[in-house]
């Protein structure tokens, strides 16, 4: 069952019901018709679509919940894990691409026909070993790369190029005997340094360096492992990593300094949560119970209002946790004494050093020389 909020924290704003198993969701102009779409996949392969419209609530309880309708469904190979909804091969249109549990990657595009239209696949990838997650990266030249985490801290990178035929509809795809020309690479990264090269692997792309950086290189990605092993990564180069004593299962990007460069939110299953800058500096905070899965990001209740950075928990105790307007001034804590020793002159210093010492003198007192 998914449940919608829209404008309330109490009152659900649409909902749909008896899906089955949901494996994967996501959010995105799947469609290219100009508005976001719903996407939800279910473990045995089908795909229900729902146009993210803006509903006219009244303050009445037989509007309290709105049936949330699917515009389309479709049934896909089974055993979705895990959805991204990107233009990967950089054409202008979004495509939708999946990962399955059997390490396959697939690529669907939404092609308009008479009857109202149906996503077409693409192409298809299989993977070395079980998927961890899916992002695109983009490079110097804003090229997209899709990037699949393999265990082990391996990345697979894909360069899909645009489709052929891709403006001439569904009948000149499904002719085209290679539509997709695609190139794959293999990133094995600290694999060899591994403790378990078998271990899991999750990765976030696209990681915003702030408005003042260069792009020669492309923008980074973040890779971490399951054995607690964080990699910040840049042109297939290993700026850095960081080694935690707990397992992390979920990856996250976010501004909470308001710098316009992204943090870097790492949670373990123990509620373990990392901040982390792109110098690698940390902050650390710990929630008191067990976390089955999290993400981090902007969240609003009122349209047109400015979002704020949130952290969402989601506990073994059947509990939806929201830490919101997550706000951090700076990373680092500055010496108190380096800063008067910049800003104070030597009298000032002196008197200073006298306050903290013997505290401030009365008005009347008289000071020896």
């Amino acid at each position: 069952m998914v449940k919608w909020l829209f404008t309330s924290m109490i009152n659900v704003g649409k909902k749909i019901s008896n899906l089955g198993m949901i494996t994967a969701i996501g959010v995105g102009d799947v469609m290219n018709c100009g508005s976001n779409a719903l996407v939800i996949v279910c473990g045995d392969g089908w795909c229900h679509i729902c146009l993210c419209l803006h509903p006219k609530f009244e303050d009445s309880e037989e509007s309290a919940h709105v049936k949330l309708e699917p515009v389309h469904v479709q049934r896909i190979p089974p055993n979705t894990k895990v959805i991204i909804l990107e233009d990967v091969d950089g054409d202008g249109t979004v495509e939708m691409v999946v990962g399955l549990t059997d390490r396959v990657v697939r690529s669907y595009r939404w092609v308009q026909n008479a009857t109202g239209g149906r996503l077409v696949c693409l192409y298809k990838w299989e993977c070395a070993n079980q998927i961890g997650g899916l992002a695109l990266n983009h490079d110097s030249k804003g090229v997209p790369k899709l990037l699949v985490a393999q265990p082990g801290g391996t990345i697979m990178k894909i360069n899909p190029e645009i489709i052929l035929g891709s403006e001439e509809g569904e009948e000149q795809i499904e002719r085209n005997e290679n539509p997709l020309l695609s190139s794959v690479e293999y990133h094995p990264l600290m694999v060899s340094r591994m403790r378990n090269p078998s271990i899991s692997t999750e990765i976030i792309a696209d990681v915003s360096e702030g408005p003042d950086s260069t792009k020669e290189q492309g923008l980074p990605y973040v890779v971490a492992t399951l054995d607690g092993t964080l990699m910040f990564v840049k042109n297939e180069e290993i700026i850095w990593s960081y080694q935690v004593d707990h397992q992390l299962f979920a990856l996250s990007k976010l501004d909470v300094i308001g710098d316009g460069r992204d943090e870097i939110i790492a949670c373990s299953w123990n509620g373990q949560t990392y901040i982390l800058d792109q110098d690698k500096n940390t902050v650390r905070f710990h929630l008191e119970e067990p976390v089955s899965t999290f993400c981090a990001g902007l969240y609003t209740l009122k349209a047109g209002a400015s979002p704020s950075p949130c952290f969402i928990y989601v506990t073994f105790h059947n509990k939806v946790l929201v830490y919101y307007d997550i706000q951090i001034p700076k990373m680092l804590t500055t010496s108190l004494l380096a800063h008067v020793k910049s800003s104070l002159d030597k009298k000032q210093l002196k008197q200073l050093y006298r306050w903290y010492l013997y505290g401030q003198p009365q008005a009347n007192s008289k000071v020896s020389k």
